[in-house]
């Protein structure tokens, strides 16, 4: 992580996320709940710096991206008919980057950084309905590779 990255994620109180890989710091939780008493959304900021990772997981949430500064990423999506499905997160819309982008419950999602001056990218993340850790499942490299075997590359590449 270069002095850039670092200054950024101490400016914005990111701290290691487990497990996964990259930066984080829970940003918001909605106030407005749902019959179950959960409340509807929350958010964080999440950074990947330098070689890091964010490693295939997934969520029982929707989840959006957003980009909001640094370099372009790779959002990676495994679960859809047609194999992984890629997604270039970027501060570029005019050259073919996504500003933001949308993940639905269940699918397996992980991303990388691309090369880029900075080094860093930083994003705004929203799960609908609310984070809970119980919703979340790290993806492992054997039953993933059995689950997706066309994207074995990809698969060896996103997890630890």
């Amino acid at each position: 992580m270069n002095e850039e990255a670092r200054q950024l994620a101490a400016r914005l109180r990111l701290a290691p996320l487990p497990g996964e890989g990259g930066l984080f710091a829970a940003s918001w939780t909605g106030r407005t709940h749902g019959p179950d008493g959960r409340a509807l959304a929350s958010g964080i900021l999440f950074m990947i710096a330098g070689d890091d990772f964010s490693a295939l997981h997934r969520l029982q949430m929707d989840e959006a991206w957003h980009h909001q500064a640094g370099d372009p990423a790779e959002l990676v999506l495994l679960g859809e008919a047609g194999g992984a499905r890629r997604v270039v997160l970027g501060p570029d819309p005019l050259s073919g980057h996504a500003p933001q982008a949308f993940v639905r419950a269940g699918l397996w999602q992980g991303a990388r950084l691309l090369p880029g001056p900075r080094g860093w990218a930083l994003f705004g993340c929203v799960v609908t309905p609310a984070w809970e850790a119980r919703g979340f499942e790290l993806g492992a490299t054997p039953s993933l590779l059995r689950d997706f075997p066309g994207d074995a590359g990809i698969i060896r590449s996103l997890t630890r």
